[in-house]
C-alpha cells in the first residue's frame, strides 16, 4: 500500500469514527434526557407515595378514634341497660311488696283490674 492510500484509509476510517462518535453523542443526549425524565417520574411518585401514607395514617387515626367512641358508647348503653333493668327489678320488688299490703287491708284479694266486686 502507498502512503497515499493509506492517509486516505486512516482519513476515512477518522471521518467514519467522528460520525459514530456525533452519532453517540446524541443517543447519549438522549439517554440523559430519557434519565432525567424517569427521576423526575420517581420523585413525584415518591411524592406521591408519601402523600397516600400520610393520609392512610390520618384515616387510621380517624378510624381507631371512631372505634374507641364506639366502645365508649357501648359501654355506656350497656351501663345504661343495667340501670334501667335494676330499675325495673326494683320497681317490682316494690309493686310486690305494696300488692301484699293491699291484699292484707282488703282481706286477701288482690284485684289487678282497679275495679274491686263483692264476693
Amino acid at each position: 500500500m502507498s502512503l497515499a492510500s493509506e492517509i486516505t484509509k486512516l482519513e476515512t476510517e477518522l471521518q467514519s469514527c467522528r460520525v459514530e462518535a456525533d452519532a453517540l453523542g446524541k443517543k447519549n443526549a438522549v439517554l440523559e434526557f430519557e434519565n432525567d425524565s424517569l427521576k423526575q417520574q420517581l420523585a413525584k411518585a415518591n411524592a406521591d407515595r408519601d402523600a397516600l401514607i400520610r393520609r392512610s395514617e390520618a384515616i387510621k387515626s380517624l378510624l381507631d378514634q371512631c372505634g374507641a367512641t364506639l366502645m365508649h358508647g357501648l359501654k355506656q348503653y350497656a351501663a345504661a341497660e343495667r340501670e334501667v333493668e335494676r330499675r325495673e327489678e326494683a320497681s317490682g320488688e316494690i309493686e310486690g311488696g305494696m300488692a301484699a299490703i293491699v291484699a292484707r287491708r282488703n282481706g286477701g284479694a288482690i284485684y289487678t283490674d282497679g275495679q274491686q266486686t263483692e264476693h
